[in-house]
């Protein structure tokens, strides 16, 4: 995972050493920024898959509200749902208060947000329900093949062949939520709905 990065800053180098193209050396600059990012973002993630998969990790729980971590994500995403033009949903009864690490918890409902909008259809639907010590997330769009539907839990792997590798993505998020979950013990997967795809975890 990390030679694709590694391969595309070793080449932009030498374009700009060799001094092909001048006139593009801020393009090189903007690339070597973007995989720089990129392979510090692999990196962290693993770390923090590294960690949580530890025999040892103490969770450090606390009393949350995961709508309030779910209001609190969507709005980190309001320019990409403008620019998509999604409708974002919520279905809101009876939330409960739960107790969980909140820094992992937050870092589990983000992942599947952020994995919600990409995957929505332009102009398609997110939509977030709550109920009780539970939360679904669905996104409107193509369903995932059901051979697809353990694999996409495991560290670095995707679905799509042509998303092996994708700027600013580790594709570390599902397998570090899954990780997280199985620490509190909590009821997760994913199914294929009308029109789309759900994501589901309770507590």
């Amino acid at each position: 995972e990390m030679k694709t990065p590694a391969a595309v800053l070793k080449n932009t180098a030498e374009c700009m050493r060799e001094g092909i193209h001048p006139e593009k050396q801020e393009h090189y600059m903007e690339i070597i920024g973007q995989e720089a990012d990129h392979m510090n973002e692999l990196l962290n993630s693993m770390l923090i898959y590294t960690r949580v998969t530890d025999t040892f990790y103490q969770l450090q729980k606390e009393e949350c509200f995961l709508e309030t971590m779910a209001r609190e994500v969507s709005r980190h995403y309001q320019d990409v749902l403008e620019k998509k033009q999604i409708s974002l949903i919520w279905a809101v009864d009876q939330p409960l208060a739960i107790r969980c690490d909140r820094k992992l918890m937050e870092m589990v409902v983000d992942n599947l947000f952020s994995n919600a909008v990409k995957f929505c259809r332009q102009g398609g639907v997110i939509r977030i329900s709550l109920t009780g010590s539970a939360i679904r997330v669905y996104n409107e769009g193509e369903e995932i093949p059901a051979e697809e539907m353990e694999r996409i839990w495991e560290p670095l792997y995707r679905a799509d062949p042509s998303r092996a590798y994708e700027a600013g993505s580790s594709g570390m998020g599902l397998a570090i939520s899954a990780a997280a979950l199985k620490l509190h013990g909590a009821d997760y997967g994913v199914k294929n709905v009308s029109g789309g795809v759900e994501f589901y975890v309770k507590l």
